[in-house]
């Protein structure tokens, strides 16, 4: 099994040097989890983040669709 310690020295890295408040990360297989992390806070200011920390992923919206559509037309 992979050891996903680098990603979670990646996303650590990023909090430290303010480039986003916080992170959670999650890698697993259909049947286990293989890695779970939380980094930082929910927001800058506010509580520290949580495997339970919820965010809203509604602005990714654009960029999922257009990535999804880009790929295709490139493949």
């Amino acid at each position: 099994m992979p050891d996903f310690a680098a990603a979670g020295a990646v996303l650590a890295d990023a909090v430290a040097r303010g480039e986003v408040p916080g992170a959670v990360a999650l890698a697993g297989t259909r049947s286990e989890r293989v890695s779970l992390g939380a980094f930082g806070v929910a927001r800058y200011g506010g509580p520290a983040t949580s495997p339970d920390t919820r965010y809203d992923l509604a602005s990714l919206t654009k960029v999922v669709a257009t990535l999804s559509g880009v790929l295709r037309l490139l493949s």
